[in-house]
């Protein structure tokens, strides 16, 4: 299964609606996109939030018997992040959008974003940041785990001189919402996928 992986600084940071900005941009592309959140506390809210934008199909973990994955082993989150990674692929989802709650410094966040199992087959992963420094932070922890960084948004490009802050130091620039949505961000993956080509994680950071 494709994985598109969605991180971000700190809760309330931006991914959900980042996740809902892939979705609709993999779609842009021709391709059905599903969507599976695989840590946090159940509640449903972020469930319909991208069923309502075009996640086809949509899991959390708890469809995987999870009330809560705080202070679960690494091994279970492994094991029930793929259960509904194949789920979504049973149903039609030719890329998933995965999504990891809180921040990248929470302990299960970490965890998973060092998880070979996991990361050997994400193509790309999408920060989003609440702040300027933190987008900064951010990118260079994901960069120094391994990560392909797609691009780098959040709630911090609604200010422009948050976004004027990153790109003087990070020497790339943020992506909006819109940027994402439009498709051009995940276009050569799709255009590898829709082709049947070998996939790697090593396409060029353009955030």
């Amino acid at each position: 299964m494709p994985i598109i992986v969605v991180v971000g600084t700190s809760i309330n940071a931006g991914k959900t609606a980042t996740c809902a900005a892939v979705l609709q941009g993999v779609r842009q592309q021709g391709l059905q996109a599903g969507y599976v959140k695989a840590t946090g506390t159940g509640s449903g809210g972020d469930l319909w939030v991208l069923k309502d934008a075009v996640a086809n199909p949509a899991f959390d973990f708890p469809d995987a018997g999870f009330a809560s994955t705080y202070q679960q082993p690494t091994e279970a989150l492994v094991d029930q992040a793929f259960h509904l990674l194949d789920a979504a692929a049973d149903d039609g989802s030719q890329l998933t959008v995965l999504e990891i709650a809180d921040g990248l410094l929470q302990s299960e966040t970490a965890a998973l974003l060092l998880e070979t199992k996991l990361t050997d087959r994400v193509l790309g992963t999408v920060l989003a940041a609440q702040d300027s420094m933190g987008a900064v932070a951010g990118l260079k922890w994901l960069l120094e785990a391994g990560h392909n960084a797609l691009g780098v948004t959040g709630a911090f490009t609604q200010a422009p001189l948050a976004m004027q802050e990153f790109a003087l130091v990070a020497g790339k620039e943020p992506l909006r919402l819109d940027d994402i949505s439009s498709g051009a961000m995940v276009g050569e993956i799709c255009t590898d996928l829709q082709g049947q080509k070998v996939i790697t994680n090593r396409h060029p950071v353009v955030a």
